[in-house]
């Protein structure tokens, strides 16, 4: 986005994506690469958990669709 926030563009109804925004790409990234790793067996999701409550991302805390409950 122009103000550097990160959000899941929703092609067919051409909008953002609700509860999906990240504040930039950086906290995006670090979001996804730890994503990543508990999802590959790297990291347990209670190493990540406070991180990802602390940042208080909707990407990353909105239920059933942040990053955080797609972790279980």
């Amino acid at each position: 986005l122009t103000n550097g926030q990160v959000a899941v563009w929703f092609h067919e109804e051409e909008v953002l994506e609700g509860g999906t925004r990240f504040d930039n790409l950086d906290v995006f990234l670090w979001s996804f690469v730890r994503y990543r790793a508990v999802r590959a067996g790297k990291l347990d999701r209670s190493a990540v958990a406070a991180d990802f409550l602390a940042l208080g991302q909707d990407g990353a805390l909105k239920p059933e669709l942040g990053l955080l409950s797609r972790m279980k």
